[in-house]
């Protein structure tokens, strides 16, 4: 009877195998990420590549790609990490990362030195796992990356020791407590590859090695830009949204322009136009003062355009031009009147103190009626 029993069990642990196998079988040893490219991000300040390839089926139950970048394609180094749902996979068709940031190189925590990763042929692979603390090798990396070196501000002042140099006097910190970042350098060739993981922990074969360079490119035009004239304020304001792609904009600059001179203006003849507010890239909105505006009468107001201009390294690029429309500030926001007194609905231990603005400003926008008034 217990001789029965135990073959019933073994078959039972036989079928169960049986059934889990193909769950892990189901994708082949060999599959490897293909469809690999690397495209210039538009409208950037040249320190953007868009990396690309075509994930691999469900049935594989891929749960990471590794990202590898290297100025040759020699020495390629973990850069980025993509996790995935081993079970639902991915529903695109197309993957992609944006190499467009500053990544951190070496951290407190790199290994001293270099160390390959995981790969089906590790003696031959040129893939790594980070960048060990070694100067020498900082060197050779430095020629195509911009690096800045941070660390946190309480070492720097409590662990730092003298350090006499050339007459000077310094405060010095061995460089491996802090942390190097790095972000690409336009014009250069990197070299980049993607490898799968799966929930095993198992390193599919790298991709084919390809190249890209970033270039720095023309700046996106700002698409929503609006204005209001507030005859009784004197002011003329106006606000806009980022482009999508807003890196390569280092400032924006606001233009009136008379409409007899605007083509020329558009067309890159910025003498036609004068320059009434200039903003840093981070800002959306700007005003001006009519009364410091000479030479432009704003109670003929439909003579005149407004564009705004996004700086960036190889010039401006302007709007399309639109029109500024009288408006009036609501009532309500007018009233800026200091008030101290009882506070309402207490026991007479209170008192309550009012001043400022109330929290409403002017946004975005538009007209109704053909006077274009309201």
């Amino acid at each position: 009877m217990i001789k029965h029993r135990k073959t019933g069990l073994s078959l039972l642990m036989v079928l169960l195998v049986l059934a889990v196998t193909p769950l892990w079988s189901a994708a082949p040893a060999n599959m490897v990420v293909e469809n690999l490219q690397v495209t210039d991000i538009p409208n950037d300040d040249g320190s953007g590549l868009r990396i690309s390839w075509t994930p691999l089926p469900k049935e594989a139950r891929i749960q990471e790609y590794h990202v590898y970048r290297g100025i040759s394609p020699d020495s390629l180094f973990l850069v980025g990490t993509i996790p995935v749902n081993p079970k639902t996979g991915v529903s695109s068709d197309v993957m992609y990362y944006y190499d467009s940031s500053w990544t951190q190189l070496i951290s407190i925590n790199s290994p001293a030195k270099l160390k390959k990763d995981k790969q089906p042929d590790m003696e031959t692979s040129p893939l790594y796992k980070e960048i060990p603390h070694d100067m020498e090798l900082l060197k050779k990396l430095q020629s195509g990356t911009t690096m800045l070196y941070a660390m946190d501000i309480k070492p720097y002042y409590y662990k730092s020791k003298k350090v006499e140099k050339d007459g000077q006097v310094y405060a010095g910190m061995p460089w491996y407590h802090g942390s190097i970042l790095g972000r690409l350098v336009a014009g250069r060739e990197y070299y980049y590859t993607v490898v799968a993981t799966n929930e095993q922990r198992k390193y599919f074969k790298r991709a084919e090695i390809v190249s890209g360079t970033p270039m720095p490119n023309e700046a996106a035009p700002v698409l929503d830009f609006y204005s209001k004239y507030l005859p009784e304020e004197g002011n003329v304001q106006f606000e806009w949204k980022h482009p999508i792609q807003s890196g390569a904009i280092q400032a924006y600059s606001v233009f009136i322009v008379e409409d007899s001179k605007l083509n020329s203006f558009l067309e890159g003849n910025y003498d036609n136009g004068t320059q009434i507010a200039q903003v840093s890239s981070s800002t959306t909105f700007a005003s001006a003062k009519v009364s410091e505006l000479a030479g432009y009468d704003f109670d003929s107001l439909e003579k005149y355009s407004f564009v705004i201009g996004g700086i960036y390294g190889g010039g401006i690029t302007l709007s399309a031009p639109i029109k500024s429309m009288r408006s009036r500030l609501p009532e309500f926001y007018k009233d800026t009147t200091f008030y101290a007194g009882d506070a309402p609905d207490d026991k007479g231990d209170y008192n309550k103190v009012q001043w400022g603005k109330p929290t409403a400003f002017l946004s975005a926008t538009s007209f109704i009626g053909e006077s274009k008034e309201r």
